[in-house]
């Protein structure tokens, strides 16, 4: 979340951050505290019935669940605090854009602009979650490698994850741990050369030279290629929606000045149209948010896999 704020306010032009910039900047800020300030009051209202903003919370965090457990089994549960803070920032982002916030003017290049904006209508916001998520599932993987956890996982009375720890011997882990462990994600980068190594005969054996060198390219490739498809997703979707909104009002303005019968007439059918704009926009953040927390733990579950079969 951090992150995002920082990669907002780098995304001034120039010499200095212009309004349209610290509007981004504080706009961010403000999703954060809305996430912070919601869930320290949803955590006052914890109780044996769930109700208010803790039965929300909850409801997402089980459909968050119920996908990492598709995706990774009951160890899925340890990564969902994870997604549902990028679920919750996003869609607070996508949604703020939604409300008509009032506009000033930049005398420096003679644009209006919003006082508030939506955070992931800039693709340095978006760009810095892409990092964000990126970085969170090769280092989670890495750590799954390095420090594998001894034991099998077992739900609890309450439905609490918990480990059952056991010797040494035990293999439920799925990796070596430890350098090995660490010998053993790096090798992943050239996988599946050695197994095209081993069922090669003779003189074709030095096919699998080339081919090392081609799956260690796209295997790197595939590690941070969700930093182009997470961030131009989101910022295509949601930019798009606030154009489309943005040149409705713009006409309706233009023809608010006119005055004439007509041209209310079609103000009225305009704003039809926006408030129809602003329904699907609302559908859409929706979606990216989803799409975006869904395609993390799914990218989560990828790096943690330790089995090689």
């Amino acid at each position: 979340m951090l992150g995002s704020l920082i990669f907002a306010s780098a995304a001034a032009h120039g010499a200095g951050l212009g309004l349209h910039e610290w509007s981004l900047v504080w706009s961010s800020a403000i999703v954060i505290g809305i996430v912070l300030t919601t869930a320290l009051v949803a955590r006052t209202q914890a109780g044996l019935v769930p109700k208010g903003l803790v039965a929300i919370y909850e409801h997402i965090f089980d459909w968050l669940e119920s996908i990492a457990f598709s995706f990774m089994g009951k160890e899925g549960r340890n990564y969902v605090p994870l997604a549902t803070s990028f679920f919750l920032y996003i869609l607070i982002s996508n949604w703020m854009g939604l409300i008509p916030w009032p506009v000033w003017h930049d005398k420096a290049s003679h644009q209006e602009y919003s006082i508030f904006e939506s955070p992931t209508i800039s693709i340095s916001t978006t760009l810095a979650l892409a990092v964000l998520a990126v970085l969170a599932f090769n280092l989670l993987g890495l750590r799954k490698f390095i420090f594998p956890e001894r034991g099998h996982y077992q739900l609890d009375k309450d439905g609490h994850t918990q480990i059952h720890h056991h010797g040494e011997q035990d293999h439920h882990s799925g990796g070596p741990g430890g350098f090995g462990g660490l010998v053993a994600w790096i090798a992943r980068l050239w996988e599946p050369v050695p197994m095209i190594f081993r069922d090669l005969v003779g003189p074709l054996k030095i096919m699998a030279f080339p081919l090392f060198f081609l799956f260690l390219l796209l295997n790197v490739v595939d590690r941070f290629l969700p930093l182009v498809s997470l961030s131009l997703r989101l910022y295509g979707n949601i930019s798009a929606k606030h154009t489309v909104k943005a040149s409705l009002v713009d006409i309706m303005e233009q023809l608010v000045h006119q005055g004439d019968l007509f041209s209310w007439v079609l103000t009225l059918v305009l704003f039809g149209a926006t408030c129809f704009v602003a329904v699907l926009g609302a559908l859409a953040g929706f979606l990216q948010a989803m799409i975006f927390s869904v395609l993390l733990l799914s990218y989560i579950g990828h790096a943690i896999h330790t089995d090689d079969h």
